[in-house]
């Protein structure tokens, strides 16, 4: 290997790991994968079936990456209820494992911090977006429009993000899934002062 901009050819000793969703075998053959790189890439070959397929193992999955990103948000892993993971096994998952820690991440974010309990069905179906349920603005059916609702869960949320991160805007802003200047201008639009006595 020649280093940009040097002369001297050095030895390496590199692995490369490749995945794909896609069949390059087929692509290979209607040419819209080039068949010299497919063979360089195809030493080993391992076939993993989507999420959806192996339903079975979705249950363990869920405990593992809710023990895991408990300890990154600070907090402790409530379990989950059986039902909890039923619903979670139900999911279709387009986005694979990657979708099932956002789904978990998403129920730890939206339930009260404060609420030992472990996760229950209704936890993982609001997470899903199949209902609204936050556990700290509720919205009553004929109170105000919409966009009220909206803010109040939005700013429940925000508030329920700054106590698990205890105040660190930027770990709080990563919890939220948003930039840090976007949870400054929400804070500022919603009123919320961290360092408020209340």
């Amino acid at each position: 290997m020649v280093r940009v901009g040097a002369s001297v050819a050095r030895q390496v000793d590199v692995r490369i790991v490749a995945a794909t969703h896609r069949d390059l075998a087929a692509d290979v053959k209607e040419r819209l994968f080039r068949d010299d790189l497919f063979l360089r890439l195809n030493v080993l070959s391992i076939t993993l079936p989507p999420l959806r397929d192996r339903r079975d193992d979705v249950p363990l999955l869920a405990r593992v990456l809710l023990e895991r990103i408990a300890v990154r948000l600070g907090l402790r892993s409530p379990g989950l209820r059986p039902e909890a993971e039923a619903a979670l096994a139900a999911w279709e998952y387009p986005g694979n494992v990657r979708e099932l820690g956002n789904v978990l991440e998403r129920v730890l974010v939206l339930r009260d911090p404060r609420d030992p309990s472990p996760i229950d069905r209704d936890d993982v179906m609001a997470a899903l977006g199949c209902a609204l349920r936050p556990a700290a603005a509720p919205v009553i059916p004929g109170e105000g429009r919409l966009a009220d609702a909206v803010a109040r869960v939005e700013k429940a949320n925000i508030e329920a993000a700054l106590r698990r991160a205890r105040g660190v805007k930027s770990h709080a802003a990563r919890i939220l899934g948003i930039s840090r200047p976007t949870l400054d201008k929400k804070m500022a639009d919603f009123k919320i002062d961290i360092w408020s006595k209340e």
